[in-house]
């Protein structure tokens, strides 16, 4: 398990983290996301040479509150290698968000970018409030926040429109 000393010389060797987490499997583990694209095995021994198992920068539309925003490790992580990411992207000049699941080598423990599978992808109106995170509740669901789509006061009314998926919990 980490410890909080462990996380003060942990943070330094990122360049602008937004998620940390640790499989249940594997306590000693920490994954680090950065905003650019980047899922990094963190090094437990303090010497900083932390691992690249996922780079997807090449398609991350990053700064600000754009990026790849977090990773969710499916619960049975061991058994299936199944990862999933959240974050914005350009496609066709327009920015979105996109959920995908990745599939983690079990022996090398890296994981094929060109493997991506896209599970979700919406338009997004604005650069910010793109909300950003996954994870996996107690039930075995997945949970993604996905913010109202930017501006200021929600000018779209998206966070009271149950016809849009901005301002919203999804539950898959």
């Amino acid at each position: 398990i980490w410890t909080a000393g462990m996380l003060s010389w942990i943070l330094d060797g990122f360049n602008k983290p937004v998620h940390a987490v640790y499989p249940v499997h594997a306590p000693t583990s920490l994954y680090v996301v950065e905003q650019a694209g980047r899922i990094l095995l963190a090094d437990p021994t303090g010497k900083g040479r932390h691992r690249t198992v996922l780079d997807i920068s090449d398609r991350v539309e990053s700064g600000g509150e754009k990026g790849l925003l977090s990773v969710a490790l499916h619960p049975n992580i061991t058994m299936n290698g199944r990862m999933f990411v959240n974050y914005t992207s350009k496609s066709d000049g327009r920015l979105e968000t996109r959920i995908s699941e990745f599939k983690m080598d079990p022996r090398s423990g890296i994981i094929d970018p060109a493997a991506e599978k896209i599970l979700l992808r919406f338009d997004q109106p604005y650069g910010n409030h793109n909300g950003g995170l996954v994870l996996f509740g107690p039930d075995g669901f997945m949970y993604i926040g996905v913010g109202d789509g930017g501006s200021a006061n929600d000018p779209h009314n998206h966070g009271q429109n149950l016809a849009t998926l901005l301002g919203s919990i999804l539950r898959i």
